[in-house]
């Protein structure tokens, strides 16, 4: 859930702002080109863009795996939830919490990556 995210979130900033633009944000490949025709200190400014896009690229994979992570910890942590209150009280008391997790299994993914705050 947490890379469908990921990717739906690339696909949507490539069809508003257009492939090279997006893409440019992690690969500065005309920077890089300019820095070199210019020369001088500019060569040094495209470098330096390059290798903020890799390591913008390297978020990326990282934000894959804290977004599993979470997902992972809150329906855990759900199940357990669940768990303990079924073997204390028999079918009518989990069904609400039943209802409460599948809701956040749904929304926690898509929730997480379009936040505000996401970057």
């Amino acid at each position: 859930m947490a890379l469908l995210s990921v990717i739906v979130s690339h696909l949507l900033g490539i069809i508003t702002i257009g492939f090279f633009k997006h893409w440019n944000r992690f690969f500065a490949v005309g920077n890089i080109i300019n820095g070199f025709k210019k020369g001088g200190i500019n060569i040094m400014v495209g470098l330096i863009e390059a290798m903020v896009g890799l390591i913008e690229f390297s978020a990326e994979i990282a934000k894959v795996l804290s977004l599993s992570l979470r997902l992972f910890g809150n329906i855990f942590a759900g199940e357990v939830l669940i768990t303990v209150l079924y073997s204390l009280v028999a079918f009518i008391l989990p069904l609400p919490f039943m209802g409460l997790e599948l809701i956040v299994g749904v929304v926690q993914p898509w929730s997480s990556r379009c936040s505000p705050w996401s970057t």
